[in-house]
Protein backbone atom coordinates (compact mmCIF):
# COMPACT_ATOMS: atom_id res chain seq x y z
CA UNK A 1 0.00 0.00 0.00
CA UNK A 2 3.10 2.55 0.37
CA UNK A 3 4.39 1.47 -3.08
CA UNK A 4 1.58 1.51 -5.88
CA UNK A 5 1.81 4.83 -8.50
CA UNK A 6 0.30 7.80 -6.93
CA UNK A 7 -1.43 7.96 -10.40
CA UNK A 8 -3.80 4.85 -9.66
CA UNK A 9 -7.28 5.01 -9.72
CA UNK A 10 -9.56 3.68 -7.14
CA UNK A 11 -9.58 0.14 -8.40
CA UNK A 12 -5.59 -0.41 -7.07
CA UNK A 13 -7.00 0.13 -3.45
CA UNK A 14 -10.20 -1.65 -3.88
CA UNK A 15 -8.24 -4.55 -4.94
CA UNK A 16 -5.65 -4.96 -1.65
CA UNK A 17 -9.01 -4.20 0.30
CA UNK A 18 -10.44 -7.16 -1.16
CA UNK A 19 -7.26 -8.83 -1.29
CA UNK A 20 -6.79 -8.78 2.33
CA UNK A 21 -10.09 -10.16 3.91
CA UNK A 22 -9.29 -13.33 1.90
CA UNK A 23 -7.88 -16.47 4.05
CA UNK A 24 -5.24 -18.41 2.70
CA UNK A 25 -7.27 -21.74 0.90
CA UNK A 26 -10.13 -18.87 0.29
CA UNK A 27 -11.09 -17.18 -3.36
CA UNK A 28 -11.06 -14.08 -4.34
CA UNK A 29 -13.70 -13.37 -7.15
CA UNK A 30 -13.56 -9.66 -8.68
CA UNK A 31 -15.18 -7.53 -11.60
CA UNK A 32 -13.02 -5.21 -12.72
CA UNK A 33 -12.25 -3.16 -15.61
CA UNK A 34 -10.24 -4.64 -18.43
CA UNK A 35 -7.20 -1.61 -17.41
CA UNK A 36 -5.96 -3.87 -14.53
CA UNK A 37 -4.10 -5.89 -17.34
CA UNK A 38 -2.42 -3.10 -18.84
CA UNK A 39 -1.97 0.07 -17.29
CA UNK A 40 1.23 0.64 -15.40
CA UNK A 41 -0.48 1.29 -12.06
CA UNK A 42 -1.58 -1.90 -12.53
CA UNK A 43 1.66 -4.05 -11.70
CA UNK A 44 1.45 -3.42 -7.87
CA UNK A 45 -1.87 -5.79 -8.50
CA UNK A 46 -0.23 -8.07 -10.55
CA UNK A 47 2.31 -8.27 -8.11
CA UNK A 48 -0.43 -8.40 -5.13
CA UNK A 49 -1.76 -11.57 -7.37
CA UNK A 50 1.13 -13.42 -8.01
CA UNK A 51 2.31 -13.09 -4.28
CA UNK A 52 -0.57 -14.08 -2.66
CA UNK A 53 -2.44 -16.17 -5.22
CA UNK A 54 -2.84 -18.41 -7.92
CA UNK A 55 -4.91 -17.12 -10.83
CA UNK A 56 -7.49 -19.73 -12.25
CA UNK A 57 -9.15 -17.71 -14.54
CA UNK A 58 -9.78 -14.19 -16.48
CA UNK A 59 -12.95 -13.91 -18.25
CA UNK A 60 -13.37 -11.47 -20.35
CA UNK A 61 -16.39 -9.24 -21.39
CA UNK A 62 -15.34 -9.27 -25.31
CA UNK A 63 -18.06 -6.74 -26.49
CA UNK A 64 -18.27 -4.61 -23.60
CA UNK A 65 -21.86 -5.68 -23.19
CA UNK A 66 -21.59 -6.81 -19.24
CA UNK A 67 -22.82 -3.25 -18.13
CA UNK A 68 -24.66 -1.15 -20.36
CA UNK A 69 -23.81 2.17 -18.47
CA UNK A 70 -20.30 1.33 -18.73
CA UNK A 71 -18.75 1.95 -21.90
CA UNK A 72 -15.07 0.05 -20.93
CA UNK A 73 -14.61 -3.40 -20.90
CA UNK A 74 -15.28 -5.55 -17.82
CA UNK A 75 -13.07 -8.71 -16.71
CA UNK A 76 -14.15 -11.18 -14.02
CA UNK A 77 -10.74 -12.14 -11.70
CA UNK A 78 -10.64 -15.32 -9.55
CA UNK A 79 -7.80 -16.70 -7.96
CA UNK A 80 -7.33 -19.06 -4.84
CA UNK A 81 -5.28 -17.51 -1.83
CA UNK A 82 -2.39 -19.59 -0.74
CA UNK A 83 0.24 -19.33 1.97
CA UNK A 84 2.83 -15.89 1.51
CA UNK A 85 5.33 -16.58 -0.85
CA UNK A 86 8.24 -14.82 0.54
CA UNK A 87 10.10 -14.77 -2.87
CA UNK A 88 8.72 -13.08 -5.78
CA UNK A 89 8.79 -16.15 -8.89
CA UNK A 90 9.98 -14.26 -11.81
CA UNK A 91 9.26 -17.93 -14.02
CA UNK A 92 6.48 -19.20 -12.03
CA UNK A 93 5.21 -22.28 -12.77
CA UNK A 94 0.76 -22.61 -13.53
CA UNK A 95 -1.63 -21.54 -15.55
CA UNK A 96 -4.44 -20.00 -15.79
CA UNK A 97 -7.65 -19.89 -18.37
CA UNK A 98 -8.34 -17.10 -20.53
CA UNK A 99 -12.22 -16.87 -21.63
CA UNK A 100 -13.45 -14.14 -24.02
CA UNK A 101 -17.17 -14.15 -24.26
CA UNK A 102 -19.38 -12.60 -26.75
CA UNK A 103 -22.52 -10.30 -26.43
CA UNK A 104 -24.08 -12.61 -29.08
CA UNK A 105 -24.16 -15.33 -25.61
CA UNK A 106 -26.09 -13.34 -23.64
CA UNK A 107 -29.76 -14.40 -22.86
CA UNK A 108 -32.73 -13.25 -20.52
CA UNK A 109 -31.20 -15.24 -17.32
CA UNK A 110 -27.54 -15.00 -18.20
CA UNK A 111 -24.48 -13.43 -19.61
CA UNK A 112 -24.24 -17.32 -21.45
CA UNK A 113 -27.32 -18.39 -21.59
CA UNK A 114 -26.63 -19.28 -25.96
CA UNK A 115 -23.82 -20.67 -25.71
CA UNK A 116 -23.00 -23.82 -26.79
CA UNK A 117 -20.16 -26.31 -26.07
CA UNK A 118 -20.14 -30.53 -26.45
CA UNK A 119 -23.82 -30.67 -26.04
CA UNK A 120 -24.57 -28.75 -23.14
CA UNK A 121 -26.24 -25.52 -23.61
CA UNK A 122 -26.30 -22.24 -21.08
CA UNK A 123 -24.63 -22.32 -17.99
CA UNK A 124 -23.95 -25.99 -18.00
CA UNK A 125 -21.80 -25.39 -21.21
CA UNK A 126 -20.00 -22.65 -19.69
CA UNK A 127 -19.13 -24.92 -16.63
CA UNK A 128 -17.95 -27.73 -19.04
CA UNK A 129 -15.99 -25.26 -20.81
CA UNK A 130 -14.03 -24.42 -17.34
CA UNK A 131 -13.03 -28.10 -17.35
CA UNK A 132 -11.72 -28.26 -20.58
CA UNK A 133 -8.07 -29.21 -20.83
CA UNK A 134 -6.90 -27.21 -24.23
CA UNK A 135 -7.92 -24.41 -25.70
CA UNK A 136 -11.14 -23.46 -27.47
CA UNK A 137 -12.60 -21.71 -29.91
CA UNK A 138 -16.16 -21.55 -30.85
CA UNK A 139 -18.54 -19.33 -32.36
CA UNK A 140 -18.82 -16.48 -29.65
CA UNK A 141 -16.39 -17.72 -27.28
CA UNK A 142 -12.75 -18.86 -26.38
CA UNK A 143 -10.97 -20.26 -24.15
CA UNK A 144 -7.31 -19.95 -23.83
CA UNK A 145 -4.64 -21.97 -21.23
CA UNK A 146 -1.95 -19.14 -20.53
CA UNK A 147 1.39 -19.94 -18.47
CA UNK A 148 1.53 -17.78 -15.86
CA UNK A 149 5.41 -16.90 -16.30
CA UNK A 150 3.63 -15.33 -19.80
CA UNK A 151 1.99 -12.31 -17.03
CA UNK A 152 5.69 -12.23 -15.43
CA UNK A 153 7.43 -11.54 -18.37
CA UNK A 154 5.72 -8.84 -19.55
CA UNK A 155 5.42 -7.34 -16.38
CA UNK A 156 9.52 -7.74 -16.71
CA UNK A 157 9.50 -5.67 -19.93
CA UNK A 158 8.26 -2.76 -18.51
CA UNK A 159 10.93 -0.09 -16.33
CA UNK A 160 8.47 0.59 -13.69
CA UNK A 161 8.10 -2.71 -12.54
CA UNK A 162 12.02 -3.11 -11.92
CA UNK A 163 11.36 -0.15 -9.91
CA UNK A 164 8.50 -1.27 -7.78
CA UNK A 165 10.01 -4.98 -7.30
CA UNK A 166 13.40 -3.40 -5.96
CA UNK A 167 11.00 -1.82 -2.84
CA UNK A 168 9.15 -4.16 -2.27
CA UNK A 169 11.71 -6.95 -2.65
CA UNK A 170 14.59 -5.42 -1.22
CA UNK A 171 17.04 -6.34 -3.81
CA UNK A 172 17.40 -5.91 -7.99
CA UNK A 173 15.28 -7.98 -10.15
CA UNK A 174 16.76 -10.94 -11.58
CA UNK A 175 17.86 -11.38 -15.63
CA UNK A 176 14.89 -12.53 -16.65
CA UNK A 177 14.10 -14.06 -20.24
CA UNK A 178 12.40 -11.46 -22.48
CA UNK A 179 9.67 -12.34 -24.68
CA UNK A 180 6.57 -11.02 -26.32
CA UNK A 181 2.94 -11.18 -25.53
CA UNK A 182 1.88 -14.68 -25.43
CA UNK A 183 -1.13 -13.53 -27.39
CA UNK A 184 0.35 -12.62 -30.09
CA UNK A 185 3.05 -15.28 -30.35
CA UNK A 186 0.25 -18.28 -30.51
CA UNK A 187 -1.42 -16.13 -33.61
CA UNK A 188 1.82 -16.71 -35.22
CA UNK A 189 2.44 -20.39 -33.70
CA UNK A 190 5.57 -18.52 -33.18
CA UNK A 191 7.11 -18.40 -29.16
CA UNK A 192 10.68 -18.87 -29.85
CA UNK A 193 13.02 -16.44 -31.39
CA UNK A 194 15.90 -16.68 -33.71
CA UNK A 195 18.09 -13.82 -32.48
CA UNK A 196 18.46 -11.68 -29.21
CA UNK A 197 15.24 -8.80 -28.80
CA UNK A 198 15.83 -5.95 -26.84
CA UNK A 199 13.67 -3.00 -26.22
CA UNK A 200 13.77 1.05 -27.35
CA UNK A 201 16.66 1.87 -25.32
CA UNK A 202 19.06 -0.31 -26.72
CA UNK A 203 17.36 1.11 -30.00
CA UNK A 204 19.03 4.61 -28.50
CA UNK A 205 15.21 5.69 -28.11
CA UNK A 206 13.41 7.26 -25.06
CA UNK A 207 10.10 7.51 -24.75
CA UNK A 208 7.67 10.53 -23.12
CA UNK A 209 4.69 12.94 -23.95
CA UNK A 210 3.92 15.90 -26.07
CA UNK A 211 3.80 19.32 -24.36
CA UNK A 212 1.26 20.03 -21.86
CA UNK A 213 0.76 24.45 -21.82
CA UNK A 214 -1.33 24.04 -18.96
CA UNK A 215 -3.71 27.13 -20.89
CA UNK A 216 -4.17 26.07 -24.50
CA UNK A 217 -6.71 28.70 -24.66
CA UNK A 218 -3.79 31.20 -24.29
CA UNK A 219 -0.25 29.70 -26.02
CA UNK A 220 -2.31 28.14 -28.64
CA UNK A 221 -3.52 30.22 -31.95
CA UNK A 222 -3.85 29.73 -35.61
CA UNK A 223 -1.70 31.07 -38.12
CA UNK A 224 -2.77 33.60 -40.86
CA UNK A 225 0.15 34.20 -42.69
CA UNK A 226 3.41 35.96 -42.61
CA UNK A 227 3.80 39.83 -42.86
CA UNK A 228 7.19 40.74 -42.56
CA UNK A 229 9.49 39.63 -39.44
CA UNK A 230 5.60 39.02 -37.63
CA UNK A 231 3.45 36.60 -37.97
CA UNK A 232 -0.70 37.02 -38.02
CA UNK A 233 -2.13 34.86 -35.61
CA UNK A 234 -6.04 34.35 -34.71
CA UNK A 235 -6.25 33.99 -31.05
CA UNK A 236 -9.31 32.25 -28.89
CA UNK A 237 -12.38 33.92 -29.46
CA UNK A 238 -12.46 33.97 -25.94
CA UNK A 239 -10.16 37.20 -26.78
CA UNK A 240 -11.80 40.66 -28.32
CA UNK A 241 -9.37 41.23 -30.61
CA UNK A 242 -8.91 38.01 -32.17
CA UNK A 243 -5.82 39.39 -34.68
CA UNK A 244 -2.84 39.73 -32.77
CA UNK A 245 0.65 40.42 -34.45
CA UNK A 246 3.72 38.60 -33.49
CA UNK A 247 7.18 38.25 -33.83
CA UNK A 248 8.44 35.13 -35.98
CA UNK A 249 10.76 34.38 -33.21
CA UNK A 250 7.95 33.69 -30.98
CA UNK A 251 6.26 31.25 -32.29
CA UNK A 252 6.26 27.50 -32.96
CA UNK A 253 4.63 25.43 -35.42
CA UNK A 254 2.75 22.84 -33.06
CA UNK A 255 1.06 19.30 -34.04
CA UNK A 256 -1.80 19.16 -31.87
CA UNK A 257 -4.71 16.99 -33.26
CA UNK A 258 -4.52 13.76 -35.58
CA UNK A 259 -7.07 16.06 -38.08
CA UNK A 260 -3.27 17.80 -38.56
CA UNK A 261 -1.99 14.52 -40.30
CA UNK A 262 -4.42 13.49 -42.85
CA UNK A 263 -3.67 10.54 -45.06
CA UNK A 264 0.34 11.17 -44.68
CA UNK A 265 3.11 8.88 -42.30
CA UNK A 266 5.28 13.00 -42.35
CA UNK A 267 4.64 15.99 -41.00
CA UNK A 268 6.09 19.19 -42.02
CA UNK A 269 5.89 22.82 -40.88
CA UNK A 270 3.98 23.88 -43.49
CA UNK A 271 1.14 21.56 -42.97
CA UNK A 272 0.29 23.20 -39.84
CA UNK A 273 -1.40 26.02 -39.03
CA UNK A 274 -1.55 25.50 -35.06
CA UNK A 275 0.95 28.06 -33.23
CA UNK A 276 2.94 28.01 -29.58
CA UNK A 277 3.33 31.06 -28.28
CA UNK A 278 7.06 30.57 -27.24
CA UNK A 279 8.09 33.63 -24.82
CA UNK A 280 11.43 33.53 -23.33
CA UNK A 281 12.29 37.28 -22.29
CA UNK A 282 11.09 39.74 -21.55
CA UNK A 283 9.20 41.71 -24.33
CA UNK A 284 10.05 45.20 -25.84
CA UNK A 285 8.00 48.46 -26.70
CA UNK A 286 7.86 47.35 -30.73
CA UNK A 287 5.63 44.55 -29.94
CA UNK A 288 2.32 46.30 -28.57
CA UNK A 289 -0.03 43.21 -29.76
CA UNK A 290 1.82 40.77 -27.53
CA UNK A 291 1.86 42.73 -24.65
CA UNK A 292 -1.90 44.24 -25.05
CA UNK A 293 -3.20 40.38 -25.02
CA UNK A 294 -1.38 39.60 -22.09
CA UNK A 295 -2.38 42.09 -20.43
CA UNK A 296 -6.18 41.19 -21.62
CA UNK A 297 -5.51 37.33 -20.50
CA UNK A 298 -4.67 39.03 -17.30
CA UNK A 299 -8.02 40.14 -16.87
CA UNK A 300 -10.46 37.94 -18.63
CA UNK A 301 -12.56 35.71 -16.02
CA UNK A 302 -12.29 32.09 -17.29
CA UNK A 303 -13.72 28.83 -15.40
CA UNK A 304 -11.69 26.28 -13.99
CA UNK A 305 -13.05 23.30 -11.99
CA UNK A 306 -16.38 25.25 -11.59
CA UNK A 307 -14.59 28.25 -10.06
CA UNK A 308 -13.76 31.49 -11.74
CA UNK A 309 -10.19 32.04 -11.99
CA UNK A 310 -7.81 33.73 -14.27
CA UNK A 311 -4.73 32.67 -16.88
CA UNK A 312 -1.62 33.17 -14.74
CA UNK A 313 -3.52 32.09 -11.54
CA UNK A 314 -4.30 28.46 -13.04
CA UNK A 315 -2.42 26.02 -11.29
CA UNK A 316 -0.14 23.93 -14.35
CA UNK A 317 0.47 28.20 -15.28
CA UNK A 318 1.29 29.06 -11.54
CA UNK A 319 5.06 27.64 -11.73
CA UNK A 320 5.85 29.52 -14.72
CA UNK A 321 6.52 32.28 -12.30
CA UNK A 322 9.95 31.81 -10.60
CA UNK A 323 13.30 33.43 -10.88
CA UNK A 324 16.07 31.45 -12.73
CA UNK A 325 20.03 31.77 -12.89
CA UNK A 326 20.67 32.70 -16.81
CA UNK A 327 24.65 33.06 -17.56
CA UNK A 328 24.90 34.38 -14.19
CA UNK A 329 21.86 36.77 -13.75
CA UNK A 330 18.55 36.44 -12.01
CA UNK A 331 15.95 36.45 -14.54
CA UNK A 332 12.26 37.15 -13.29
CA UNK A 333 10.31 34.55 -15.69
CA UNK A 334 6.38 35.47 -15.83
CA UNK A 335 3.32 33.16 -16.33
CA UNK A 336 3.13 33.17 -19.93
CA UNK A 337 6.80 32.06 -20.32
CA UNK A 338 6.83 28.44 -20.63
CA UNK A 339 9.57 26.23 -19.62
CA UNK A 340 12.44 25.71 -21.69
CA UNK A 341 11.03 22.71 -24.38
CA UNK A 342 12.82 19.53 -23.94
CA UNK A 343 13.52 16.64 -26.64
CA UNK A 344 9.91 14.91 -26.09
CA UNK A 345 8.31 18.18 -26.78
CA UNK A 346 10.08 18.41 -30.38
CA UNK A 347 11.05 14.88 -30.74
CA UNK A 348 11.62 12.32 -34.22
CA UNK A 349 8.52 10.47 -33.91
CA UNK A 350 5.05 10.45 -32.26
CA UNK A 351 2.19 8.41 -31.97
CA UNK A 352 -1.84 9.43 -30.92
CA UNK A 353 -2.67 8.35 -27.21
CA UNK A 354 -6.22 7.88 -28.56
CA UNK A 355 -6.94 5.44 -31.39
CA UNK A 356 -10.13 5.10 -33.03
CA UNK A 357 -9.00 3.53 -35.99
CA UNK A 358 -5.25 1.35 -35.74
CA UNK A 359 -2.11 3.13 -34.28
CA UNK A 360 0.27 4.75 -36.60
CA UNK A 361 3.44 6.71 -36.23
CA UNK A 362 4.22 9.85 -37.52
CA UNK A 363 7.46 11.50 -38.76
CA UNK A 364 8.57 15.01 -37.83
CA UNK A 365 10.37 16.36 -40.57
CA UNK A 366 10.98 19.64 -39.34
CA UNK A 367 13.08 19.90 -35.79
CA UNK A 368 11.31 23.22 -35.16
CA UNK A 369 7.89 21.68 -34.56
CA UNK A 370 6.13 20.82 -31.16
CA UNK A 371 3.88 18.16 -30.22
CA UNK A 372 1.03 18.32 -28.20
CA UNK A 373 0.38 15.76 -25.09
CA UNK A 374 -2.09 13.98 -27.65
CA UNK A 375 0.43 12.16 -28.60
CA UNK A 376 3.17 9.98 -27.18
CA UNK A 377 6.85 11.18 -28.65
CA UNK A 378 9.78 9.36 -29.19
CA UNK A 379 13.32 10.66 -29.47
CA UNK A 380 16.90 9.90 -29.40
CA UNK A 381 19.80 11.52 -27.33
CA UNK A 382 21.93 10.95 -30.26
CA UNK A 383 20.29 11.19 -33.85
CA UNK A 384 20.79 8.92 -35.75
CA UNK A 385 18.62 9.61 -39.03
CA UNK A 386 18.81 5.97 -39.95
CA UNK A 387 17.74 4.62 -36.83
CA UNK A 388 14.89 6.99 -36.66
CA UNK A 389 13.50 5.92 -40.27
CA UNK A 390 14.21 2.42 -39.19
CA UNK A 391 12.02 2.69 -35.82
CA UNK A 392 9.73 4.61 -38.19
CA UNK A 393 9.31 1.19 -40.24
CA UNK A 394 9.21 -0.68 -37.60
CA UNK A 395 6.12 1.08 -36.02
CA UNK A 396 4.20 1.33 -39.00
CA UNK A 397 3.89 -2.47 -39.47
CA UNK A 398 1.29 -4.57 -38.87
CA UNK A 399 3.58 -6.86 -36.44
CA UNK A 400 3.87 -3.36 -34.27
CA UNK A 401 0.29 -2.11 -34.82
CA UNK A 402 -0.39 -5.68 -33.84
CA UNK A 403 1.29 -5.50 -30.98
CA UNK A 404 -0.34 -2.50 -29.57
CA UNK A 405 -3.66 -3.57 -29.91
CA UNK A 406 -2.70 -6.30 -27.57
CA UNK A 407 -0.83 -4.40 -24.72
CA UNK A 408 -2.86 -1.10 -24.98
CA UNK A 409 -5.96 0.16 -23.33
CA UNK A 410 -9.17 -0.27 -24.93
CA UNK A 411 -11.15 3.32 -23.94
CA UNK A 412 -15.00 3.60 -23.71
CA UNK A 413 -16.52 3.39 -27.69
CA UNK A 414 -14.13 1.29 -28.61
CA UNK A 415 -10.85 3.44 -29.13
CA UNK A 416 -7.50 2.07 -27.92
CA UNK A 417 -5.28 4.05 -25.30
CA UNK A 418 -1.54 3.95 -26.19
CA UNK A 419 0.52 5.62 -23.63
CA UNK A 420 4.64 5.94 -23.43
CA UNK A 421 3.75 3.40 -20.58
CA UNK A 422 2.73 0.99 -23.45
CA UNK A 423 4.95 1.76 -25.95
CA UNK A 424 8.13 1.25 -23.16
CA UNK A 425 6.91 -2.16 -23.46
CA UNK A 426 7.43 -3.22 -27.03
CA UNK A 427 10.56 -5.65 -27.98
CA UNK A 428 12.73 -5.65 -31.04
CA UNK A 429 14.98 -7.39 -33.01
CA UNK A 430 18.36 -6.67 -31.80
CA UNK A 431 20.04 -2.95 -33.79
CA UNK A 432 22.72 -4.21 -35.88
CA UNK A 433 24.25 -2.29 -38.61
CA UNK A 434 22.40 -4.62 -41.39
CA UNK A 435 18.96 -3.89 -40.22
CA UNK A 436 19.26 -0.40 -39.41
CA UNK A 437 20.32 -0.45 -42.90
CA UNK A 438 17.13 -2.29 -44.27
CA UNK A 439 14.53 -0.89 -42.13
CA UNK A 440 15.96 2.62 -42.83
CA UNK A 441 15.54 1.76 -46.70
CA UNK A 442 11.81 0.68 -45.89
CA UNK A 443 11.15 3.51 -43.61
CA UNK A 444 12.20 6.24 -45.66
CA UNK A 445 9.98 4.50 -48.93
CA UNK A 446 7.46 4.63 -46.30
CA UNK A 447 7.98 8.53 -45.73
CA UNK A 448 7.25 9.60 -49.12
CA UNK A 449 5.18 7.04 -50.35
CA UNK A 450 1.56 7.17 -51.41
CA UNK A 451 -1.35 5.85 -49.17
CA UNK A 452 -1.84 3.32 -51.50
CA UNK A 453 1.44 2.07 -51.45
CA UNK A 454 1.27 1.53 -47.72
CA UNK A 455 0.27 -1.91 -47.39
CA UNK A 456 2.36 -2.73 -49.97
CA UNK A 457 5.62 -1.22 -48.05
CA UNK A 458 4.08 -2.77 -44.59
CA UNK A 459 3.88 -6.05 -45.47
CA UNK A 460 7.51 -6.16 -46.76
CA UNK A 461 8.59 -4.49 -43.15
CA UNK A 462 6.49 -7.25 -41.56
CA UNK A 463 8.30 -10.09 -43.67
CA UNK A 464 11.62 -8.77 -43.23
CA UNK A 465 10.30 -8.13 -39.13
CA UNK A 466 9.46 -11.52 -39.11
CA UNK A 467 11.74 -13.35 -40.49
CA UNK A 468 14.72 -11.95 -38.50
CA UNK A 469 13.03 -13.11 -35.25
CA UNK A 470 11.58 -16.17 -36.23
CA UNK A 471 12.82 -17.48 -39.24
CA UNK A 472 11.90 -17.26 -43.20
CA UNK A 473 10.00 -20.35 -42.92
CA UNK A 474 7.01 -19.41 -42.15
CA UNK A 475 6.97 -15.51 -42.53
CA UNK A 476 4.48 -15.27 -45.58
CA UNK A 477 1.85 -17.14 -43.65
CA UNK A 478 2.20 -15.50 -40.57
CA UNK A 479 1.87 -12.33 -42.11
CA UNK A 480 -1.34 -13.34 -42.95
CA UNK A 481 -1.98 -14.94 -39.81
CA UNK A 482 -1.10 -11.62 -38.36
CA UNK A 483 -3.40 -8.82 -40.72
CA UNK A 484 -5.99 -11.16 -39.32
CA UNK A 485 -5.80 -11.04 -36.16
CA UNK A 486 -5.17 -7.01 -36.57
CA UNK A 487 -8.57 -6.87 -38.21
CA UNK A 488 -10.13 -8.86 -35.52
CA UNK A 489 -8.76 -7.01 -32.73
CA UNK A 490 -9.75 -3.32 -33.94
CA UNK A 491 -13.53 -4.74 -35.22
CA UNK A 492 -13.62 -6.31 -31.73
CA UNK A 493 -12.77 -3.57 -29.53
CA UNK A 494 -14.66 -0.75 -31.77
CA UNK A 495 -18.32 -2.98 -31.55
Amino acid sequence: TRSYSGLSDLAVPAWILCASIVAPGGTLAIVVPESWLNREYALSIKYLLLKFFDIQYVVEDLNSAWFPDALVKTNLIVAKRVAFRKEFAIEPQGKYKHIRIASSLIGENSLVDNMQYLGYTGKKAFLTLLNAENDVRENGFTLKIVPTCSMVSEMVNTPAFNKLYTKLEHTKIPNASRSFPDELCTILNAHDTICPISNLQSWGFMVGQGLRTGANRFFYAESEGIEGNDEKLLVDKLFKKRHILVSKVRTKPVLRYQSDIKDSLVINSADLVTRLLYIQNDLSDTEPDLSRHIEEAENIDIVNADKTTHFQDLSAVKPNIRNVVVNGHIVNRKWYMLPVLMPRHMPALCIPRINYKEAKCILIADEDIVVDANFSTLWMSTKSQDTIYAMFAMFNSSWMRAYLETISTVMGGGALKTEASHIRQVLFPEPTVDRICCLSNMGKRLAIADISMFNEIRREIDVYLLTQLFGVDKAQEQVERLNAYLKYKITNRRR
